[in-house]
């Protein structure tokens, strides 16, 4: 089966997602669980077991995603948000 370029495109946009996730993320062990922080300081979530703040925490980092908050670097983003 081939794929088309749209589909290969859509394929490589996904990937560049989760490396994107976790470059942006910090996974921290709690008492109470798991934490899950973007280094940029934009959101964070807890939860019992690390899957339950992992799948909470990409929901999060893709709505941020589509609304262009991860667009250029996390050095330049923290820059622009201090200024």
């Amino acid at each position: 089966m081939e794929l088309t370029t749209k589909e290969v495109g859509i394929i490589v946009n996904e990937w560049r997602k989760v490396d994107e996730f976790e470059m942006n993320t910090t996974v921290t062990k709690t008492k109470s669980g798991y934490k899950v922080s973007c280094n940029m300081g934009l959101w964070s979530v807890a939860a019992k077991t690390k899957d339950e703040a992992l799948k909470e925490a990409r929901h999060y980092f893709i709505q941020y995603w589509n609304d262009g908050e991860y667009d250029g670097t996390v050095k330049e983003k923290m820059i622009e948000r201090y200024k």
